[in-house]
């Protein structure tokens, strides 16, 4: 029973090909989900935002003016809730887009372009060109 243990001992491990073990279709549907609950989000907080009016009283308590201005119906921490959750899906995009970068070194130039109406278009053109070469 003298088995002697050696710490910090290196594993004989394999690369990996990326290319067979992400699922590239996968991932750009989840960058598509990610992108549409920003924009959900983003719509819920341009409806939190009303006009409203407020009556500007003199001393004696007579209305002089009615000012109209526009605010937010939600609490800020409601709102700080809002915004974590729209950093956590962008978050995500970043991650995945890197998982892509990795399959598909072509997606780097869509992530520095910022292109991201056009991005989900190119990228499935992008990988099916990649699997007609497999």
């Amino acid at each position: 029973m003298n088995n002697v243990v050696t710490p910090f001992k290196r594993s004989k491990s394999k690369k990996i090909d990326l290319r067979e073990h992400l699922n590239g279709p996968g991932i750009l549907g989840s960058l598509g989900t990610h992108i549409q609950a920003i924009e959900a989000l983003e719509k819920e907080l341009e409806k939190s935002i009303q006009d409203f009016e407020r009556d500007i009283c003199s001393p004696d308590g007579t209305v002089i003016r009615t000012e109209t201005y526009r605010s937010t119906v939600l609490d800020k921490e409601t709102i700080a809730v809002y915004h974590t959750r729209m950093n956590a899906r962008k978050l995500q995009i970043d991650t995945a887009l890197k998982m892509l970068n990795k399959v598909m070194p072509d997606l780097k130039a869509i992530e520095n372009t910022d292109d991201i109406q056009d991005a989900a278009r190119r990228a499935l053109t992008a990988f099916a060109a990649a699997a007609a070469q497999e």
